[in-house]
This record gives C-alpha cells, sequence and structure tokens, in this order.
C-alpha cells in the first residue's frame, strides 16, 4: 500500500488519529508492504525528522527526497526494513535513477542533515508547528 503520509497536493490533508496505525496492521495480517511516500512532509516539515513518527508507524519503505539536500540539488532515496533489504543482497537492483548516486549530491545531503541537526531545524519547526495550530484555532473560533 503506497500512501503520502500527509498528502500535500490536496491540501494539507492530516490522517486521523490510528488511521496510519490501522493500515499498518491490515498490512502486518496480509503480508502486504506498506510504503510512505515523504517527499513533501518528510525530512522535518511536519516536526519529526518523518511525519509518520508523529503515529509510531513503521513503514516497510519510506521514500524521501527535497529535503535531502534542501533543494540545493537533486536527490532521492528508499529507506527500508531490515526484511526488505535482505531481499536485495543476493540480488541487488541495478536500475539506473536520475538523482543516483551523484557525489554532489551525496555532499549536499550530509550538509543539509549535519546542519538540520546542529541548528535543530525538526525541533524549530515542532515548535512553529504548535504556534501555526494556535493561531488557526483562533481564526476558527
Amino acid at each position: 500500500i503506497f500512501i503520502e503520509t500527509i498528502t500535500g497536493t490536496n491540501g494539507i490533508i492530516i490522517p486521523p488519529a490510528g488511521y496510519l496505525q490501522g493500515i499498518r496492521k491490515i498490512c502486518d495480517k496480509y503480508g502486504i508492504m506498506m510504503v510512505c511516500d515523504e517527499v513533501m512532509c518528510g525530512l522535518g516539515r511536519a516536526g519529526e525528522w518523518f511525519a509518520v513518527d508523529h503515529w509510531n508507524v513503521v513503514p516497510d519503505l519510506l521514500t524521501m527526497a527535497k529535503g535531502l539536500t534542501g533543494a540545493m540539488a537533486p536527490l532521492g532515496a528508499v529507506a527500508m526494513r531490515p526484511h526488505v533489504a535482505a531481499a536485495f543482497r543476493d540480488a541487488p537492483y541495478g536500475g539506473g535513477l536520475t538523482y543516483n548516486n551523484h557525489p554532489l549530491c551525496l555532499g549536499a545531503a550530509v550538509g543539509t542533515l549535519r546542519a538540520m541537526e546542529e541548528e535543530d531545524i525538526v525541533g524549530n519547526s515542532r515548535r512553529m508547528g504548535a504556534v501555526l495550530r494556535r493561531l488557526h484555532q483562533e481564526m476558527e473560533a
């Protein structure tokens, strides 16, 4: 099951409580892989390193891209659980990708992630999220 953890293209749609846990449970029950697309909402944008972390759910695969390099260079990545990675040990995926393994992009990613940690970017996102939430609630009242 492929899901965009927090949908950004159709408006910012945050899943209700229990939704992602329910998907994880269905995937586990039926042996289905859960893939979270975090290209838009991952890498600190939602106040955690990955948006899915808000729901304490671990997908089998997690995609990321834009935030990896701070938009300085094109790079995408897929994180995967050990049982998924094991399938590629004896049968590596040899497909070429446009934004794959370029030293400039990887260097930009290392620098971006280092700066995010040193400058507490994820923590700042979390703090600003609380401010925005309060302001939205005031506008609703």
